[in-house]
């Protein structure tokens, strides 16, 4: 025995040595590309994890007969690394690569596959090379300085040494243009396009030079793409020049984060808390406060927050999204009514090609998505479509409020449990764009979308278990814009919406069989209720931005918008007594909002005047100052308390200003110094719904058609690391 004694001992020690070898293995989370295209550059990201004694990481890549080589990824922030594959190495057949690190000793590691078994991409196309003879001989390039010998590869040319820093990136050996002096474009912000050289000696050379600029321009807007964002200022923009507490997150950094939809991704951010009602609904509080009309979603720029109570259809899985933009705070000057305590934007994906991913997993999930762009003649058609399937999580409950009765009556075992969690859920997203970009009239774009959820309650209302309840959510989208160039820096813009939102909400309150009163009547499939509401929404805006200068952009539009309640029922299978009854009816005491005063509250009209001006006259300040006035339709009302009746509707105005200050002390360090005043007008659900409560609908509240638009007036300081 004694013996023996250690060998337990050691084999702990072992497992331990194990389970530390395992933690402190460095891995990159990467997602390939499905293919390349032949001359364009790929590019490489990941999340490098465990890589605490990781000092640089590279990519190594070969085409078919050519050698390894190699390019570095550069940090970018956190523990995301990007780099690209040149693309002047990328041409059909293939291109293999796999991603190495090197450690503070100058050892190897592997992270991501291996050169015995790397990323195999296919490259389509074709890369246009002209010959020879027919390029006519390039100048010499003056002397430069040569970089220290142990300066990195530069990520553009494997092997060779980075050309200084005052450099042309593209023309680096050619001869530059006498007193230029080429500007780094700073961290986060999109490059511009180099100025191009003219001169008949140039040639063929010079539309070789030309169509390097324009990939090389191409590749830097899609390197920047993360770090800008269109929420803010209504136009795409570096986050590090934008006067709002802003982020944007693309698709590959949420999946890199393990999120499957918008609101899981929502809760890893910075003030943002995520959580879900009994009824299964996700709630976005914001810096503490959890409000659902008082956060606006936006669908590529389209308001999907309905009129009634509120409430956006967005837990979209992340698959066929593009980018998710968010603003904390308020963002009223810009978008008006709704957006009082944050805006999250949702971005669909319309790159070009072809996409489709298909998953199956735990919960008897099933999950595809498809995705597809291309242009057809002048114009870009974008096509998506994904399904979404779970049984969802089940766990049970050891009690409700209704457990002990239901033990009396034989329902539950006196053991528990009550029942389980319910997370149930399809979900159907389909949309169709088309963009056309040449006509002489200007930019047309149309879009039409579908939304589809048809979901159990996660426990059932007011945390009794019922099994049976069946929510659904249809959701019509369409929009329309237009963008035309008036000359002289002023560009128009408009856009025309349409949506249309049907919810069907059915709740179990009892669980079946289940005896409201000790030998009183028995209900079959339990005691039921159901709302069901259609709100729909016609909205029209235009605007004109005008470049005042390089550095100073003026916007200034207006808006209107009708949001309406055309239909609206709110039915029982019980009466106020809790006594079953048959068939659905309208419970005793209940009045529908169409019914107050001839319906006139269930519509609503809202005008807006807005302006927006921004102003960088230094590269590192920007300031920003916007007024927007807008004026909502609300109920006037006589009476006090239980008396109170609407006899009409009025105009209620709000003055809503916006000023900002950016100041970027470094690429990646910027202070931001904000004021704001934002409002929400009350939904239809808080002025007009009235249900009386009842023991089995404990918590209902009664409308209150005098409430008037809250407002709240921001004052934020911060400061963002990049």
């Amino acid at each position: 025995m004694n013996a023996r004694a250690p060998l337990p001992i050691a084999g702990l020690f072992l497992l331990l040595a194990g389970a530390a070898a395992a933690q402190s293995r460095a891995t990159f989370l990467h997602t390939p590309a499905a293919s390349a295209r032949a001359g364009q550059a790929i590019r490489v990201e990941g999340s490098l994890l465990g890589g605490s004694r990781v000092e640089r990481v590279r990519v190594k890549y070969r085409g078919q007969g050519t050698d390894w080589k190699e390019a570095p990824l550069e940090l970018q922030y956190g523990d995301l690394y990007r780099g690209f594959i040149p693309a002047e190495e990328v041409s059909a057949p293939w291109v293999d690569y796999y991603v190495e690190g090197v450690r503070l000793d100058r050892s190897v590691v592997t992270l991501f596959t291996t050169d015995a078994q790397p990323v195999r991409l296919a490259v389509t196309g074709e890369v246009r090379r002209e010959s020879a003879a027919a390029e006519p001989p390039r100048p010499r390039a003056r002397p430069r300085a040569e970089p220290a010998a142990d300066a990195p590869p530069s990520p553009r040319n494997p092997g060779k040494r980075p050309p200084p820093e005052d450099a042309d990136p593209v023309l680096a050996n050619d001869e530059p243009e006498p007193g230029a002096t080429p500007r780094r474009p700073p961290a986060g912000e999109p490059a511009q396009a180099p100025a191009r050289r003219g001169g008949p000696s140039r040639g063929r050379a010079s539309e070789r030079v030309a169509q390097v600029r324009s990939e090389l321009e191409e590749e830097l807007l899609l390197y920047g793409a993360e770090d800008t964002v269109a929420l803010a200022t209504r136009h795409e923009e570096s986050v590090t020049r934008v006067p709002a507490v802003a982020s944007s997150w693309t698709r590959g950094q949420i999946q890199a984060l393990g999120a499957r939809n918008v609101f899981e991704f929502l809760d890893f951010l910075p003030g943002f808390s995520v959580s879900r009602d009994v009824q299964g609904f996700y709630r976005l509080g914001v810096r503490g406060l959890r409000s659902d009309p008082e956060v606006l979603f936006l669908l590529d720029g389209h308001p999907m927050n309905n009129v009634f109570d509120g409430r956006a259809l967005a837990a979209l899985p992340v698959e066929n999204i593009e980018r998710v933009e968010v603003i904390r705070g308020p963002g009223s000057a810009i978008f008006g009514a709704g957006a009082f305590l944050g805006v999250v934007n949702i971005i669909t994906d319309t790159t070009e090609g072809l996409r489709a991913t298909f998953a199956g997993g735990a919960y008897d999930t099933l999950d595809g998505h498809v995705q597809g762009s291309a242009r057809v003649g002048g114009w870009k058609i974008s096509v998506d479509a994904e399904g979404w399937n779970q049984a969802g999580y089940k766990k049970p409950i050891s009690t409700d409020n209704l457990f002990r009765t239901s033990v009396v009556q034989g329902l539950v075992k006196p053991e528990g449990p009550a029942g389980t969690t319910n997370d149930r859920r399809l979900l159907v997203n389909a949309g169709v764009s088309a963009t056309a970009g040449e006509m002489d009239v200007g930019r047309v774009g149309v879009a039409l979308r579908y939304l589809r959820e048809d979901r159990a309650a996660l426990v059932g209302l007011f945390d009794v278990v019922g099994p049976d309840s069946r929510l659904t959510w249809d959701v019509l989208l369409g929009d329309v814009t237009f963008d035309r160039e008036l000359g002289a820096g002023a560009t128009l813009r408009l856009h025309a919406w349409a949506d249309q939102q049907v919810a069907n909400r059915l709740f179990q309150l009892t669980p079946r069989n289940f005896q409201t009163t000790n030998g009183g009547p028995t209900s079959e499939s339990g005691l039921l209720e159901q709302t069901v509401f259609t709100t729909r929404t016609l909205g029209l805006e235009g605007r004109v931005e005008l470049g005042l200068g390089d550095q100073n952009r003026l916007s200034a539009g207006a808006s209107v918008q009708h949001q309406s309640l055309p239909g609206y029922e709110y039915v029982t299978n019980y009466l106020r007594t809790s006594e079953p009854v048959p068939e659905f009816r309208k419970p005793e005491g209940v009045v529908y909002p169409q019914e107050q005063a001839g319906g006139v509250a269930t519509g609503r009209l809202s005008f807006a005047l807005h302006a927006q001006d921004q102003w960088t006259p230094w590269e590192r300040l920007s300031l920003t100052l916007g007024l927007r006035l807008d004026a909502v339709q609300l109920p006037t009302t006589t009476g006090e308390g239980a008396d109170t009746a609407i006899t009409g509707l009025t105009l209620v105005p709000s003055f809503n200003p916006r000023a900002g200050v950016v100041f970027s002390a470094t690429n990646q360090l910027v202070l931001k110094l904000l004021y704001g005043r934002a409002f929400r007008a009350p939904t239809l659900q808080e002025l007009t719904e009235s249900i009386p409560e009842t023991s089995l609908n404990q918590g209902r509240f009664i409308g209150n058609p005098r409430l008037r638009p809250p407002t709240v007036d921001a004052f934020e300081f911060a400061l963002d690391h990049l």
